[in-house]
């Protein structure tokens, strides 16, 4: 097993632990360890990494900076680690003493020029991040002396609508986001005087330019509850990107004509969002009406409730005619052991259900990370990886009303680039990745 060890230091943006476990994904990792701190005589994480780590495992990192202060230091873990029977791995470099000729150049090559010499990729790393704090409008003070490193990293107050990460590993052709929502000219496209909140336009034109920058091909487009049964702004967006790549999800309920139904499946509509706040009779009938319609209209399910609902409903949900989408997570908010995730697990094993990876940000408040999310993915990939679904939930609106349901509410600052490397480090099999990205969605919705 390759496990990672990650590491920045209290100078360095938080969002370097996500970058270095994405890349040591990349490789086959499988178990992380990660820390913030600047005493190389105190790292409880690396403790813990070499304490897990059996005999023929290996530990990697992505420079030899992260595991000491010095060539010497670095050498003396690897003597440390081979006295166990562990390997120790620097990305990027020759050195990976798990292998024969990683051993022989370790062995035969003076340290400083396998490239573990921390100076030179302290130097080189901080270039780039200060590129990528100009990008985030950060604000960046450094000095450098004889002997040590200063930084300091703040924010400059500007305010910015998308940051500017970019996407970390090779997306396949024909991938799809599956939750995303268009928020039209609101002269054009009105909202209900009954809606919750109000989020500032994100037209159909921005998307385009946000599914460019995902190198994501295809989209799901999902009316939001700000219109009601009113989902003009939802086909007039599938319309300008187009039906060879773009799909929607209507609110419908029994007071929609049949003649604007059938309009809306010829307009890309293929199917019809549901929003379940509980168990009981009344959530029951409101299941199998929707059910009932999507057959009618060869459509599927998209239902947003928690899991206990679920597992209420779970008798209905696995007699279904039609394929059932549960969105966010499936709301398992509480982990692999909250109420209602084993109806879950067993409904995504029986084929009946898709589970789409939507708005992390809506369950967990870790971010960015959401590492408390990771448990609940590995899980729902390992019950049946061909019903599994990736969704971003750009614009990100803020839905809580907090400000007063008409008072226009800035989008959450989520960094929509980084939702898609998380899905990389969840699931860093490429072949799954791709079930997810691509041959699902395109089974479900028809690509």
């Amino acid at each position: 097993m390759i496990v990672g060890y990650c590491r920045v230091s209290t100078f360095e943006p938080a969002a370097g632990l996500a970058a270095q476990r994405r890349d040591l994904a990349a490789i086959g990792a499988q178990q992380f360890f990660c820390e913030k701190g600047n005493n190389f005589r105190n790292m409880p994480e690396l403790e813990r990494a070499i304490a897990f780590a059996r005999k023929g495992d290996v530990i990697a990192v992505t420079k030899s900076y992260r595991v000491a202060r010095s060539t010497r230091g670095v050498l003396a873990l690897i003597d440390r680690l081979g006295r166990k029977g562990i390997g120790f791995r620097i990305l990027n470099t020759p050195i990976d003493t798990s292998t024969t000729t990683g051993r022989m150049i370790l062995g035969s090559t003076p340290a400083w020029s396998l490239g573990i010499s921390p100076l030179q990729s302290v130097l080189r790393d901080l270039t780039l991040g200060l590129r990528h704090a100009r990008a985030m409008r950060m604000l960046v003070i450094t000095s450098i002396a004889f002997g040590g490193l200063f930084v300091f990293v703040g924010t400059s107050g500007l305010s910015r609508s998308e940051p500017n990460a970019s996407v970390a590993f090779d997306v396949p052709d024909g991938a799809c986001d599956t939750h995303i929502h268009v928020i039209g000219n609101p002269a054009e496209f009105p909202m209900s005087p009954e809606r919750d909140y109000t989020p500032p336009p994100a037209t159909a034109a921005q998307l385009i330019d946000v599914l460019k920058s995902l190198h994501v091909s295809r989209g799901v487009i999902v009316t939001p509850t700000i219109y009601g049964n009113d989902n003009s702004a939802t086909v007039a967006a599938v319309k300008q990107l187009g039906r060879e790549r773009t799909r929607g999800v209507a609110m419908v309920d029994d007071s929609v004509p049949a003649g604007t139904l059938d309009a809306m499946k010829d307009e890309g509509i293929t199917g019809i969002r549901l929003l379940l706040s509980r168990s009981g009779t009344l959530q029951s009938k409101h299941l199998m009406s929707r059910i009932e319609l999507a057959k009618e209209l060869g459509w599927h399910v998209q239902i947003s409730t928690p899991p206990d609902v679920i597992a209420a409903l779970a008798p209905e949900l696995a007699a279904s005619p039609v394929p059932l989408v549960l969105d966010y997570f499936g709301w398992i908010a509480g982990g692999v052991e909250q109420p209602g995730f084993d109806a879950v697990l067993s409904l995504l094993k029986s084929g009946r259900v898709y589970v789409k990876l939507s708005e992390p940000y809506r369950l967990s408040k870790k971010a960015p990370d959401y590492e408390d999310l990771a448990p609940v993915v590995q899980a729902l990939v390992a019950a049946n990886p061909d019903r599994v679904l990736w969704g971003s939930g750009w614009p990100h609106v803020d839905s809580s009303g907090a400000g007063g349901r008409t008072k226009i509410a800035a989008n959450l600052p989520v960094d929509t680039r980084h939702l898609l490397n998380l899905l990389a480090i969840w699931v860093p099999d490429m072949e799954t990745r791709r079930k997810i990205l691509v041959d699902n969605p395109a089974r479900l919705y028809g690509f």
